[in-house]
């Protein structure tokens, strides 16, 4: 039995969407810059954290890239079905043994676009592991990836076990990031993976319909695939906007984590920009109105 699509209900929503959240997470690693700057006031360290974010800002963009060349390959794909099923419908109607090349080429090209985007979400999380180092480290010019951070938070002897993010990290590894790598692993190392087509043809108006599946490797993967793939076909466009949505939430929750270790662990420095606190009387950083709480409420609350 065909089980029914779940895809993407509206894709300029859905990019209108991630872009904002993108934006949003461009001005937290503005406001953890200045948090550092405010609890440790050095600018030239400061710059660092600076050409980190803008490392993981280009993997974002690159991510983002690849979802738009997704969609478009999509809709490229529908062209040249409908050409050369207008030229000749025998090319597209006849069974070929084993598989028609027609089919097959287009499947191996949305599957390559989709590899690229998992390449480049795990990226990120290794340039987040260094700045992790950088803020909260000991050895704090070291290059850490994400799976060397997320070993070291589980290690009673290692430094960032008895840090406050500790915690965090070991959940957001075990429950997305490890999955993610993974996956990826599981691309490099083991089986290229093809997410097979699920094709509708409107004979009247000659227009095809061409959607193109998750793997079983990548739904098993996470809870959220395995669920829903009992009951649905899930589209790579749903998948891989879901991965991206992910990513930004659990970078900016490291974001936030951070945020709190340097309050916890630091006092404010003479030079480090602040603002008096109205409520409180205290001074507090100036990064306050960069964090956008609410909106990354209103994010964590799409994926409960």
């Amino acid at each position: 039995m065909t089980l029914p699509l779940k895809d993407l209900p509206n894709i300029n929503e859905a990019f209108e969407a991630l872009h904002k959240e993108m934006n949003y997470l461009d001005k937290r690693f503005m406001a953890i810059a200045m948090d550092y700057n405010f609890y440790i006031g050095n600018s030239s360290n400061q710059d660092y954290i600076y050409e980190l974010r803008d490392n993981i800002s280009y993997r974002l963009f690159c991510a983002n890239l690849h979802l738009e060349l997704l969609i478009r390959q999509h809709n490229i794909i529908e062209s040249r079905f409908e050409r050369i099923y207008k030229e000749d419908p025998h090319k597209i109607n006849t069974d070929i043994y084993p598989s028609n090349p027609i089919f097959d080429d287009a499947e191996k090209e949305i599957s390559a676009i989709f590899d690229s985007l998992i390449y480049h979400l795990v990226s990120i999380f290794d340039y987040l592991g260094t700045l992790t180092n950088f803020i909260c480290g000991e050895k704090k010019q070291e290059t850490m990836s994400w799976t060397r951070l997320a070993n070291s938070v589980r290690k009673e002897d290692n430094h960032f076990y008895k840090t406050s993010i500790a915690g965090l990290v070991s959940q957001i590894d075990n429950d997305f990031v490890k999955k993610l790598y993974d996956h990826r692993s599981h691309l490099i190392h083991r089986k290229a993976e093809i997410n097979r087509s699920h094709i509708k043809y409107t004979l009247v108006e000659g227009r095809f319909n061409v959607s193109y599946v998750s793997t079983n490797s990548l739904n098993k993967q996470f809870s959220i695939f395995r669920k829903e793939s009992k009951e649905f076909a899930l589209t790579i466009k749903y998948v891989a906007f879901w991965l991206s949505k992910k990513s930004i939430l659990e970078i900016s929750n490291i974001l936030f984590a951070l945020s709190k270790e340097l309050e916890l662990n630091r006092s404010p420095n003479h030079f480090g920009r602040g603002m008096l606190d109205e409520t409180t009387k205290r001074l507090i950083p100036a990064s306050e109105n960069y964090w956008y709480k609410s909106e990354f409420e209103n994010l964590k609350n799409t994926f409960e």
